[in-house]
């Protein structure tokens, strides 16, 4: 499955999601997403309008688990946005553009 959204490229391999992008100075990055990190955010905030960053909190206890390459602190953010993007890919969630911020409807 491929589905570009907010500039990166998406797709399923063998039960995780990759996450690829590039930033303004073209440096490539990319983040494995597990399919269990994606439920288990879909679960517990179904129905509710999220940011990345109240995505991470709610990811920080089981982040390790799920091997996020965030698991505290700051960042942790990075790892909310790519599992909320990895729900928009998979059509379990809506994402729009809010002044400088992005906001997630789960579904």
């Amino acid at each position: 499955m491929r589905c570009a959204i907010l500039g990166l490229v998406w797709y399923e391999d063998g039960g995780s999601y990759l996450v690829a992008g590039e930033n303004r100075r073209g440096q490539r990055y990319e983040c494995r997403v597990r399919q269990e990190a994606v439920s288990y955010l879909r679960d517990r905030m179904k129905g509710r309008r999220v940011t990345a960053e109240q995505a991470g909190d709610l990811l920080e206890p089981v982040a390790e688990r799920f091997k996020l390459p965030y698991t505290y602190g700051d960042k942790l953010r990075y790892s909310g946005q790519y599992v909320l993007l990895a729900a928009v890919a998979l059509g379990h969630a809506s994402v729009v553009k809010e002044g400088r911020s992005y906001v997630y409807s789960v579904r």
